[in-house]
């Protein structure tokens, strides 16, 4: 009898070292996991600004475009104004 209950108590041990290391490494990843969402969270922040900022450049692109466009078209018409000179 005393041999079964050494035996059930080192089994309770076992399963409580067992149960000890589990949530140790259930709170290792928990605590990795925490800092990858920190990190995504960061990233989608940095992805979103650089977002904003290829927004402004492509408008700031078609602005310049457009200019170009009414230069060219000034000059064009300007040139046509214009009388030949000849030396």
């Amino acid at each position: 009898m005393d041999q079964i209950l050494q035996t059930i108590k080192e089994l309770q041990e076992q399963m409580t070292r067992f149960e000890s290391n589990v949530n140790i490494r259930f709170e290792r990843l928990e605590t990795r996991m925490d800092g990858l969402e920190n990190r995504m969270e960061k990233l989608e922040n940095r992805m979103d600004k650089l977002e904003s900022r290829m927004n402004v450049l492509e408008e700031n692109q078609q602005d310049t475009q457009d200019n170009i466009t009414i230069l060219v078209k000034e000059n064009w018409d300007h040139k046509k104004d214009l009388h030949p000179l000849y030396y």
